[in-house]
């Protein structure tokens, strides 16, 4: 069994999500990917802004971060 490296910052199983090659922003394909997701995001709810939160130690995904204008939306929350 493989020693597991935990990340100081954010506490993700790093050699876990290195093995499966898991949303890292150093690698490009990941980090066009995370863009993209926020763009249609933002297409489909036009009062939302998203963006993608990277953790500053390990590089991966840690959320996508959703901010809503609530004073210009025509939706219910």
């Amino acid at each position: 069994m493989k020693k597991k490296n935990i990340c100081s910052k954010c506490g993700r199983d790093i050699t876990s999500l290195d093995e499966r090659v898991m949303l890292k922003k150093t690698n490009k394909h990941f980090n066009k990917m995370a863009k993209k997701y926020c763009k249609e995001h933002e297409a489909q709810y036009r009062n939302h802004k998203c963006k993608p939160i990277w953790c500053e130690e390990c590089n991966f995904l840690e959320i996508y971060q959703i901010i809503i204008d609530k004073e210009n939306s025509n939706e219910e929350i």
